[in-house]
């Protein structure tokens, strides 16, 4: 399972930050730890002296996928200037597999393969987008894929009478099915509303620059589509359909509710709870099984972006990484 962990910033990184102090003016650099935290003077600091690099800390099926696109098929013998654990390019190699973007030779496939490593997404969410022509919702993934690569669609406020009203504002587009159509409703507001009315996205939580950004997102996307020749149409209201599709892509990402309230990954067994600004944060899902698009490591590993999934979903879409057993979903 990726998830994204809060970790010490390394020396360099933290040195390069203060050479920004005086660049252009006056200025100071103001570390927020103790000078006996730095590993010249410390051995046992857990700041790094360098930053890893992403290869090696990181979900690689994005790279290997370039690397395949580019005709590079033997990734043993490629000379990496930072070699990824053999761990975590097997992992890339068996997800890629199961999106259908390698066969089993390792080869990439066309032409799916060929276009998920031409759209500028990451591997599980380019696969929804090619797949929902197959689905027959292409205008709402277009959507909910550019409204997943932008940060904080929703102005929310902490304290008081204030975080209640901006709560109550976001449950205005709050969708039973989770995160997903959630964004899914915001955006189809924001186009028909406030698009051209900052008034409106003030008095309604919504953030204007994040989803004018969006809409251009989804413009650039639409482009590929159009390049490719896949239809895009709407899935007229149809939530199984969309949620369907977003299963073809983020089935690796399932867990079960469990009695306590807490959740476990389909695919490891991990713990895992709801980040407090899903919509699902305050509902349990009707159905005991979520997607969702990553998970927040802080205190506790927090999923972001869920939908509520049907179970049988899993095997009936990604038959080659889950299958039934003992009365229930087990992952091969």
């Amino acid at each position: 399972m990726d998830v994204l962990t809060i970790t010490p910033c390394s020396l360099a990184s933290a040195n390069q930050r203060a050479g920004r102090a005086g660049r252009t003016s006056h200025g100071k650099c103001f570390r927020l730890y103790p000078h006996s935290l730095l590993p010249s003077t410390n051995p046992d600091s857990p700041m790094p002296v360098v930053t890893p690099p992403d290869l090696v800390r990181s979900d690689v099926s994005l790279y290997l996928l370039q690397l395949k696109a580019l005709g590079i098929d033997n990734l043993a013998k490629f000379d990496f200037m930072s070699p990824p654990p053999s761990e975590m390019m097997i992992r890339a190699l068996e997800f890629l597999f199961c999106l259908k973007a390698i066969d089993e030779e390792g080869r990439l496939t066309r032409p799916l393969g060929a276009r998920m490593a031409e759209v500028p997404l990451d591997p599980m969410m380019a696969a929804i987008l090619l797949n929902s022509h197959e689905f027959r919702c292409g205008q709402e993934i277009l959507t909910i894929a550019a409204m997943t690569q932008v940060q904080n669609v929703f102005n929310m406020v902490s304290g008081g009478t204030r975080e209640m009203m901006s709560d109550l504002e976001r449950r205005k587009f709050t969708a039973e099915e989770g995160d997903h159509l959630t964004l899914l409703n915001a955006y189809n507001a924001f186009i028909r509303f406030g698009q051209n009315d900052k008034s409106w996205c003030g008095n309604h939580r919504i953030n204007h620059k994040a989803l004018s950004r969006a809409v251009s997102i989804r413009k650039q996307l639409k482009k590929y589509l159009d390049r490719f020749g896949i239809p895009v149409v709407s899935c007229e209201g149809d939530a199984v359909r969309l949620r369907k599709c977003l299963v073809s892509g983020y089935f690796k990402n399932a867990a079960r509710m469990m009695p306590d309230g807490t959740y476990r990954s389909a695919r490891e067994g991990a713990t895992l709870h709801v980040h407090p600004s899903s919509v699902m944060f305050t509902r349990q899902p009707s159905t005991g099984w979520v997607i969702f698009h990553e998970v927040l490591e802080t205190t506790k590993s927090f999923m972001r972006d869920l939908t509520v999934i049907e179970e049988e979903w899993l095997v009936e879409l990604a038959p080659h990484f889950y299958t039934f057993k003992g009365g229930g979903i087990k992952k091969h």
